[in-house]
């Protein structure tokens, strides 16, 4: 994920932030350390918020983990497709909550939010059946197109399904949009 993320943003902080630190030359602490150090640094660069510091870091200490893992078990190739499968639902987790401290202004709104994702989800009007099944259907979509990347190559589609359910998110995102005006996040910076 964040080799693929924000490509100019992920080769600048490598370049000009975790190299300069040191890299992974000096051992594997200090290779979690700098990694960590990057992170916190990207944080900030968005914002000079606690929020984004925290942004930073769990991105930081997800990068250290996915590391030792690796150290720890062998690469990713290695690993069966369950694995794989499981490594990238808990990337997404870790991702779909960091993305939280940094959109919300606060600390207390971002645990409100966390809240309602992972605690209590009573009164969320997304909790609908239809959204419930267009949430699914875009996960299994997700899933079908990064199926070579995930080492489920015999679920991967076809060269039609994957343009046809990419157009079918696009639809979806354009057919049912959020209530109220949310500006484009980068917009605040």
């Amino acid at each position: 994920f964040w080799r693929r993320w924000h490509i100019t943003l992920s080769s600048w902080l490598r370049d000009y932030l975790y190299i300069p630190l040191g890299g992974s030359r000096k051992g594997r602490r200090r290779t979690y350390v700098n990694l960590l150090i990057t992170m916190v640094l990207g944080g900030l660069w968005h914002g000079a918020s606690w929020t984004f510091a925290c942004w930073g870091t769990l991105h930081g200490l997800a990068l250290a983990g996915d590391k030792w893992v690796h150290a720890r078990l062998g690469s990713d190739r290695s690993c069966s497709p369950g694995g794989r499968l499981f490594g990238w639902l808990i990337t997404m987790l870790i991702v779909f909550t960091g993305w939280v401290f940094f959109r919300a202004p606060s600390f207390h709104q971002a645990f409100l939010i966390l809240d309602r994702m992972y605690v209590h989800p009573g009164g969320i009007a997304w909790y609908h059946p239809f959204a419930i099944s267009v949430l699914v259907a875009m996960v299994v979509v997700h899933i079908l197109v990064a199926a070579d990347r995930l080492g489920l190559e015999r679920l991967a589609p076809d060269r039609i399904l994957s343009p046809v359910a990419l157009f079918s998110m696009w639809w979806l995102v354009l057919a049912f949009p959020p209530e109220g005006f949310n500006p484009f996040v980068y917009f605040q910076f």
